[in-house]
């Protein structure tokens, strides 16, 4: 399967990383099945438009306006 055909996930994990949310052997999966956007919590507004508007999850707890 093409990347640009995987789900778009935005991660914003602070104050955690990827690492420390899941397992070597679930990172290495979550990797494979998903297109992963990172970024900071406060750089989630400033994504592209299309990055949103793609994106079916988000790790973390960022602060999203309803703008966003």
């Amino acid at each position: 399967m093409p990347d640009n055909a995987l789900p778009l996930v935005i991660s914003a994990p602070e104050p955690r990383t990827l690492d420390l949310i899941f397992t070597p052997p679930q990172l290495a999966l979550f990797r494979k099945k998903y297109r992963i956007v990172e970024t900071t919590p406060e750089g989630v507004a400033g994504l592209p438009p299309d990055v949103l508007a793609a994106a079916r999850y988000i790790v973390g707890q960022p602060p999203i306006a309803p703008e966003t």
